[in-house]
């Protein structure tokens, strides 16, 4: 399963890795990304339901298993509107300090576009901040990351007290809350341009893992007959960070909810200050927070950008909008 690569220096190979060097590409990763650990890339691997070993690039040493750069597509689904679109998320791409800058990375993002084509996935997606120009050669473009920045009293201000919701922290190793959240979730991503499909596995697995372990605080929104309406999770990191919201309800009903929800979640979340922010996507799902709140709070934009590039004739995709 070896490929003639044009340009490869000689004595390199590119090719997928193979199962029996699992354990050697999860050492490789660890240790050029340090301060990550290597129990990080393995979760990635384990609570994927969609991993594919032959989706994990690798260039190595002619006739070893010594490798010296690698890249991984991570193959996913995208709510488009109502559409459901097919993804191929770039990530886990990683030189040895030794063989950087020789090309390597360029010859496998040529490698990963075979194989994303060959799955006839609609989008390719992946995340940067300086190799931005490296991906932009190849057919990416920058999404830069935007984020609403308000406060703590303009929250609180815009909610409604009057409005019979009941919130309260919940945990994500519940499977009742969880299998909650997830209904809203798939409700609410239907109005958006760009959040990722979810099954159960994925909820069990993937999200239970890493807000277990990054220690996010989960709150849940309930009508007075009991109904799971809306959650949000986040944490405290230079202000109060919102990183992901969902609400059942359209208009000033989901308006209304979503900002209960905020207005929980940082009072629950121990921090001083009083900055709070979210990411400018959820205004498209919930266009009273551009109007209510937006005007008197600020934006900001990431030096950190998504990158999209569109592998079918779809260009209307170029509009997708991810957060």
């Amino acid at each position: 399963n070896k490929m003639s690569v044009k340009g490869l220096q000689e004595g390199l190979e590119i090719r997928p890795l193979r199962e029996a060097e699992l354990d050697v590409w999860l050492d490789h990763v660890a240790s050029v990304f340090v301060k990550t650990g290597r129990q990080y890339f393995l979760n990635h691997w384990k609570n994927d339901a969609d991993s594919d070993i032959n989706g994990i690039f690798v260039v190595v040493e002619k006739g070893t298993s010594n490798i010296a750069s690698t890249m991984r597509v991570f193959n996913r689904q995208l709510h488009f509107k109502d559409e459901i679109i097919s993804m191929g998320g770039i990530g886990e791409v990683s030189t040895k300090p030794e063989w950087r800058r020789k090309g390597l990375a360029s010859l496998l993002l040529d490698e990963t576009l075979k194989y994303m084509n060959g799955r006839k996935a609609s989008i390719s997606v992946l995340f940067t901040g300086d190799a931005a120009p490296l991906y932009e050669s190849k057919g990416w473009q920058k999404i830069p990351t935007s984020n609403r920045i308000t406060q703590k009293s303009i929250i609180k201000s815009a909610c409604d007290q009057n409005l019979n919701i009941n919130i309260k922290q919940v945990s994500i190793n519940d499977e009742q809350q969880r299998r909650q959240m997830q209904n809203i979730y798939n409700i609410f991503a239907k109005r958006t341009r760009g959040v990722m499909l979810r099954s159960s596995e994925y909820w069990d697995n993937w999200i239970t893992t890493e807000i277990a372990k990054h220690n996010r605080t989960c709150v849940m929104a309930y009508s007075e007959g009991g109904e799971a309406v809306g959650y949000a999770w986040g944490k405290y990191e230079d202000g109060f960070q919102v990183e992901e919201i969902g609400v059942v309800g359209e208009a000033s009903e989901g308006f209304q909810v979503a900002v209960k929800l905020m207005n929980t979640l940082v009072e629950t979340i121990a921090g001083d200050s009083q900055k709070v922010v979210y990411n400018l996507g959820i205004e498209e799902a919930i266009p009273e927070l551009k109007s209510q709140i937006g005007g008197a709070s600020g934006s900001s934009t990431e030096d950190s950008f998504f990158m999209v590039q569109v592998l079918g004739e779809r260009q209307d995709l170029k509009n997708i909008n991810l957060f």
